[in-house]
């Protein structure tokens, strides 16, 4: 019986010298680092030959006060001599999760770090695809929100506009994206598009 007991114990203290050798094993093997996602800003957007866009960007409130929302005026206008088919922000354009890509710029800089938000997203419409002939215009819609205009100052801000035909969309979309109007997207004008500047002076 003593000897038996002897031969379990030493069987128990093996195993767990084991385990600690193999947790402090895998605390020593270098990790792998984690994929990055690339950054969806940084592609080359190549545009066809001829097209020429301007995004305007317009506010009549240049003095506003801390925490106070902006009414701002955002168009596309084609300036070029035929005719583009582009796409208006929607829900996860400001997260790069679908085509356009947008983005507030202040004082020459975008968004720092990823966006916080649920997972979801809604689903493509028809009437978020357009087609400007030369001389017209188009107001972007409401997903444009609004820059983050935090403290006092002045304020250097722009807007960005990036479409990406080819995107692979991200989140779960709420219902099925409409197909006929993701084949449009997919034969939209490829387009970067940055606005002009304005600056806004937020007092206390």
């Amino acid at each position: 019986m003593i000897k038996h007991w002897t031969v379990s114990v030493g069987v128990g203290f093996l195993c767990f010298g084991l385990a600690v050798l193999s947790v402090l094993g895998e605390e020593q093997r270098p990790k792998e680092p984690k994929e990055s996602r690339p950054d969806p800003f940084e592609q080359p957007v190549v545009s066809p030959e001829g097209v020429k866009v301007a995004l305007e960007l317009r506010t009549a409130e240049l003095v506003i006060k801390e925490g106070q929302k902006i009414v701002w005026s955002l168009e596309l206008v084609n300036l070029g001599k035929k005719e583009v088919t582009l796409v208006q922000p929607g829900d996860g354009s400001d997260c790069a999760w679908r085509t356009p890509l947008i983005q507030w710029r202040i004082n020459g800089q975008g968004p720092r770090g990823e966006v916080g938000r649920c997972g979801n997203i809604n689903s493509l419409r028809p009437n978020e695809v357009f087609t400007l002939k030369p001389g017209q215009r188009v107001k972007l819609n409401e997903w444009v929100r609004q820059p983050a205009l935090i403290g006092t100052g002045k304020f250097q801000v722009s807007f960005r506009y990036v479409n990406l035909p080819s995107l692979t969309w991200g989140g779960l979309p709420l219902g099925k994206h409409d197909e006929a109007t993701m084949a449009q997207v997919r034969h939209s004008t490829p387009l970067d598009v940055k606005s002009n500047v304005v600056e806004i002076n937020v007092v206390k």
